[in-house]
């Protein structure tokens, strides 16, 4: 019995530790928004980390305290959610990995998981293909029309 409470304390620990991440949109993300005042800080700091302070760096603006602190959480968000999209892929590869290996031969077990977490994880990188091809689009097009200006 001590031991079922021993699981289920630390399951509970873990969950509460991953709840106060300020990286993910939980509890952790929503009390760092409001006590900055900031109720889009993710959304504005991930745009200022891979838009803004490049630019102002660009341009010789030397970025202030605040916008120092927006390019690190907008850091942090960014890598952060490559970690968390990595844990959740070897999460599942070890849940699934047992049932997958069972019915199917080495080799095809990796890629019949890879797909299954894709087909999951399908409204994150559909939209990080769709402006990729956007942006290809956008340089192809861009010197073709310096040209002829």
């Amino acid at each position: 019995m001590s031991g079922i409470a021993y699981q289920l304390a630390f399951g509970l620990y873990l969950n509460t530790l991953y709840n106060l991440n300020p990286l993910m949109p939980l509890d952790g993300y929503q009390a760092l928004a409001d006590g900055l005042r900031l109720p889009r800080l993710r959304e504005e700091a991930s745009a200022y980390f891979t838009k803004g302070i490049w630019s102002d760096l660009k341009n010789g603006r030397r970025p202030g305290i605040k916008q120092i602190g927006m390019a690190a959480y907008g850091f942090t968000a960014v890598v952060g959610t490559g970690l968390f999209v990595l844990l959740g892929f070897l999460a599942w590869r070890d849940r699934l990995g047992g049932l997958v290996d069972e019915y199917l031969p080495p080799g095809i077990d990796v890629l019949v998981i890879a797909l299954a977490i894709g087909l999951i994880m399908f409204p994150i990188w559909y939209r990080l293909v769709r402006r990729l091809i956007t942006f290809i689009k956008s340089r192809r097009t861009a010197p073709a029309a310096e040209v002829t200006a």
